[in-house]
């Protein structure tokens, strides 16, 4: 099989709103270290936010991958990394979650490292462009319209903290370090190598507000398979 015709990593991705609450399972469904994560939180609603977003992942995203929900915990790399884990088998899902406002989106692969990030679109901010830019994006920042330079700085963030928890390191590597590609709104949803680590691919999404960008190591092909679910109140209202 030539390199071009080898399948590429599979991705699943969810989108969906804590608000949209269904009745939370027992505590004794939550590992040790879910429970944990949860108290360790300050209040009671992100408590039971975590607690909500565990079970979602168990209940949506176990069985994409043939595994059961009742075996299966959410589990953390000594990089801080999340894993889905099988119990049973000792099967590992790589993982990647994040949240923001109301929101929240899950990655999940078999095969691929993940990382996925989601934030409101942020004000404009000169200094913060500065800290989080490399000097070749400030270039381009510099030459777009003002009215693109929130959506550039947002989508720069987005792609550079999904990128930094795929490779396992998060903001300990400087996120000005990293050149990355430049996103608009025609590109919504399209794949883009990292020109200085091409066997990650970074793509993102605007989404009411937010942007929400996605990274995947391709090591072993650039073919990958993206599926996508908009999830509200749990129920699947469309699947691209």
């Amino acid at each position: 099989m030539r390199p071009s015709e080898i399948p590429g990593p599979v991705v699943h991705l969810w989108v969906s709103q804590t608000l949209a609450q269904s009745a939370l399972p027992e505590q004794s469904h939550f590992s040790d270290e879910e429970l944990a994560r949860a108290n360790a939180l300050k209040n009671l609603a992100q408590q039971s936010q975590l607690l909500y977003r565990r079970a979602f992942v168990r209940n949506h995203v176990a069985p994409v991958f043939g595994l059961s929900p009742e075996s299966c915990s959410v589990i953390h790399r000594p990089t801080g990394q999340p894993v889905l884990s099988c119990r049973h088998s000792g099967r590992e899902i790589y993982l990647s979650i994040t949240t923001a406002n109301n929101y929240f989106a899950i990655a999940a692969s078999d095969d691929a490292a993940v990382g996925i990030d989601l934030e409101s679109t942020i004000q404009f901010d000169l200094d913060l462009a500065r800290r989080i830019l490399s000097p070749t994006e400030q270039a381009r920042l510099a030459a777009c319209p003002m009215a693109d330079a929130s959506i550039f700085l947002s989508s720069s963030w987005t792609q550079k903290e999904a990128y930094l928890k795929t490779i396992g390191t998060g903001l300990v590597t400087e996120p000005g370090s990293i050149t990355l590609p430049t996103f608009n709104l025609a590109q919504s949803g399209h794949w883009q190598a990292i020109p200085c680590a091409p066997q990650y691919q970074t793509a993102s999404w605007a989404l009411q507000n937010h942007l929400l960008s996605l990274c995947v190591c391709t090591t072993t092909s650039p073919h990958l398979q993206c599926h996508t679910n908009i999830l509200s109140s749990d129920r699947c209202l469309a699947n691209v």
